[in-house]
């Protein structure tokens, strides 16, 4: 992956060289390729309009859209599958279909607020279930 350096710097190295210091010198004294440093010439040459080309803003405003581009296309993509899922009669499975499920979760009160209005086990609301009988068990 390419190395980035701050605006500042670039800005620095490119007044240096525009101050008459030849590029080769600069380069050794900072550690820098030759290379980037004429990269970084020609396009401030661009930024400043001296010479036709993308700009350093616009090569933003282009990776952006380009990033936005392969996410909708991925969104899109998604949408093309289910549609032809839907047309197949293609059911989701039952652990997909609860995480949709209207009304949501935050509908529902907390299990703090409703312990504390929950009837005491073995009050006569309906808190505890009778044991049952054997007899019962046998007519079932």
């Amino acid at each position: 992956m390419p190395r980035t350096y701050d605006p500042e710097f670039r800005r620095r190295v490119l007044e240096l060289v525009r101050a008459g210091r030849p590029v080769w010198v600069v380069a050794a004294q900072l550690g820098l390729a030759e290379a980037t440093i004429y990269r970084w010439k020609a396009q401030d040459l661009i930024d400043r309009g001296v010479k036709a080309g993308t700009s350093t803003s616009e090569r933003g405003e282009l990776a952006a859209a380009r990033r936005r581009i392969q996410e909708l296309e991925t969104e899109l993509a998604l949408v093309k599958r289910a549609a032809a899922l839907f047309e197949e009669g293609v059911r989701p499975k039952p652990s997909t279909r609860s995480s949709l499920s209207w009304p949501a979760r935050a509908s529902r009160p907390s299990s703090a607020v409703a312990s504390s209005t929950r009837p005491p086990p073995g009050s006569s609301c309906g808190g505890a279930v009778p044991p049952r009988h054997a007899s019962s068990a046998s007519h079932g």
